[in-house]
């Protein structure tokens, strides 16, 4: 496994990995960095996953602040990505990644 930094092609968004106020459940969203080689120690650990290869050109994404969490989609279009427990039988936690960017 290898850890990597996500973040939206031509923006400065990068995905995030964060506890809300009022849930014990890690969360995932986007937040905006200018440079994101500027942030430092701790502070990058929530923008960081561990990509690990699953099965030919497929990869799961692990949150590296939040072990045992992976990125995550439904099998039913228009829902949206998350941080859901690895051991998580009912969602796609399986991507492939475009080797262009």
């Amino acid at each position: 496994k290898r850890p990597v930094t996500l973040g939206i092609a031509g923006s400065k968004f990068y995905l995030f990995c964060t506890v809300k106020q009022g849930t014990e459940d890690p969360d995932l969203s986007l937040k905006e960095v200018d440079n994101i080689k500027d942030i430092k120690d701790d502070d990058l650990l929530p923008f960081m996953f561990f990509k690990k290869p699953s099965s030919g050109v497929f990869n799961s994404f692990e949150s590296v602040a939040f072990p045992g969490y992976c990125i995550s989609t439904s099998q039913q279009e228009s829902n949206p990505v998350q941080l859901k427990p690895e051991e998580s039988q009912v969602f796609l936690q399986d991507f492939i990644v475009n080797p262009n960017f």
